[in-house]
C-alpha cells in the first residue's frame, strides 16, 4: 500500500487499486474469478480501514459511472465504510449515494446496493428503518438480488412489519437453498 511521507495511506492510490481489482474480476479467465474477487475485497478492506471522506468521494464517482463494474464497486465500498458511519452525516451521505443504485438494471449492482444499504442501516440503532424500499426485491427474478434482500432485511434494526414478515415467509419457500436458509 502506498503511503505519504507521514505514513498516512494514499487514498487515491487505494481507489485506483480497487478499481483495477474490480476490472480484473470482470475480465478474469475462467477459474480465476474467485481468487481475483478475493483481491478485490482486500482492496475494499484497505479503503474501509483508511477511507473516510476521500473514499466516499471516489465511491460517488463510481456510482455515477457508465460501468456496471464501477457502480457495483461503489456499492460494496459504501457498504463497508462502517468505521466512519458513527457520523450521522457521513452515513447519510453513503446512504444517499447507494439508494439510487436500487434502480440499476444490472443484477450484480442491484444486489451490491441492497447489501450495502442493509449494512449502512444496520450500523445505527437510532435508525428507524422499516426496509420498505427493499421489499420489491424479495421477488426479483435474479437469485442474487433475492439473497441480498433477505440478508439486508434480516440484519440490524429493521422494524419487522407485517410486510417484511410476509417477504420472509415467501423467501422461505424460494427455489434457492441459500435464500431459504437465510430467510
Amino acid at each position: 500500500m502506498s503511503t505519504t511521507s507521514n505514513e498516512e495511506p494514499d487514498i487515491d492510490d487505494l481507489l485506483r487499486r480497487a478499481e483495477e481489482a474490480a476490472r480484473a474480476v470482470e475480465s478474469a479467465p475462467e477459474g480465476e474469478e474467485e481468487r481475483l474477487d478475493d483481491a478485490r475485497w482486500e482492496r475494499i478492506e484497505e479503503l474501509r480501514t483508511a477511507g473516510g471522506d476521500r473514499a466516499l468521494e471516489g465511491a460517488r464517482a463510481w456510482a455515477a459511472s457508465d460501468s456496471h463494474v464501477l457502480r457495483g464497486l461503489a456499492a460494496d465500498v459504501l457498504g463497508q465504510l462502517l468505521p466512519f458511519t458513527e457520523s450521522a452525516t457521513f452515513r447519510a451521505s453513503c446512504i444517499d449515494t447507494v439508494t439510487p443504485l436500487l434502480g440499476d438494471a444490472e443484477p450484480g449492482v442491484l444486489g451490491n446496493a441492497i447489501t450495502a444499504l442493509g449494512h449502512l442501516r444496520a450500523c445505527s440503532a437510532d435508525d428507524e428503518w422499516d426496509g420498505a424500499e427493499l421489499l420489491p426485491f424479495a421477488t426479483h427474478p435474479d437469485e442474487g438480488v433475492r439473497f441480498a434482500c433477505c440478508v439486508a432485511l434480516g440484519g440490524g434494526p429493521v422494524e419487522r412489519s407485517p410486510d417484511v414478515l410476509d417477504a420472509f415467509l415467501a423467501l422461505m419457500e424460494d427455489d434457492d437453498d441459500d435464500i431459504r436458509n437465510w430467510a
